[in-house]
This record gives C-alpha cells, sequence and structure tokens, in this order.
C-alpha cells in the first residue's frame, strides 16, 4: 500500500516537473550542433532535437500552446511556420532570430506580439490572418514592422 501511494507520487511529480520545465531553456548539448526544444502541448509535452543549423523550421498544426524560449538559439532560421497551434503570446526570444525572413503565426490564439518584435530587420513576410488583433494592435505591429509585408486577412476565398 505505501509503495503505491510512493509511485503514484513520484508519477505526479514527474508530470509537475516536466509541465514547470517545459519550454524553459534547454542548453544545447555538449557537442553544441543540437538544440532542443521543449513546448508545451495539449497532451502534454514535446520535444523537438534541432541542428543549431537549420533554416526552416515547420511546427505546422503541432498543438502548441507555449513555445520554447530556446527558439532564440537557432540564429539561422530564415523561416518560421507555427501556423494552426494554440498560441497565446510569444516567447520573446523569438526576436532574437536576426536572419528571420518569413514567419508565419496564422490560425493561433494571439492577440498582440511583443514590441521588441521590432528587432527582426530582415523579416519580410508576417503572417497573422485568422488572428485575434484589434485595429489598434494591428496598427502598432505595422508601426513596429514598417519594412514587412503583414498579412491579417484570410486568402481563402471559401471563408474557411
Amino acid at each position: 500500500m505505501l509503495l503505491s501511494i510512493i509511485n503514484r507520487l513520484s508519477s505526479i511529480f514527474l508530470l509537475l516537473f516536466c509541465i514547470f520545465f517545459a519550454c524553459k531553456d534547454v542548453k544545447p548539448n555538449a557537442l553544441g550542433k543540437k538544440i532542443i526544444l521543449i513546448c508545451e502541448t495539449e497532451n502534454g509535452a514535446k520535444t523537438f532535437e534541432l541542428s543549431s543549423d537549420v533554416t526552416e523550421l515547420d511546427l505546422y498544426d503541432a498543438g502548441i500552446t507555449h513555445l520554447s524560449t530556446t527558439i532564440g538559439q537557432l540564429k539561422n532560421l530564415t523561416a518560421v511556420n507555427l501556423k494552426g497551434n494554440q498560441l497565446a503570446n510569444l516567447p520573446i526570444e523569438i526576436t532574437e532570430l536576426e536572419n528571420l525572413e518569413t514567419l508565419s503565426l496564422s490560425s493561433n490564439l494571439l492577440t498582440s506580439l511583443p514590441n521588441e518584435i521590432n528587432r527582426l530587420k530582415n523579416l519580410k513576410n508576417l503572417s497573422l490572418d485568422r488572428g485575434n488583433f484589434s485595429n489598434a494592435e494591428q496598427i502598432k505591429i505595422v508601426s513596429l514592422l514598417p519594412h514587412c509585408n503583414i498579412n491579417f486577412e484570410s486568402d481563402d476565398e471559401d471563408g474557411d
């Protein structure tokens, strides 16, 4: 009986540990060539092991609710697709992706972007359609990224 209780408590502790540390910084491994993204999803944590040299990241419809702050360590990214997730906010570390040219955040739960988004000087295309951005927030985003083509409207003709 006592052993059963201890096993259950250890399982609960492990689950809480995973939830608490999901999307926290995880340092590159000893070789410095892999970066681990641990992102919280609707069904628990998902782990993505990526090369630090990766230039495109496609996490389309991955069920992500919180994006790992380690995304900022993927300095070579030029394109990030986070379309169709459940993101309500972005980690500020995404603004450290100085080579980023295309960012798709369509069909998420976002209502705002961090002001630091203006650090993305190479960003050419930003997709925010099917978001929940107020007119004031849209104006703010456009003013922060004057060099960027920003899409707030869906391109779908069928209205989906």
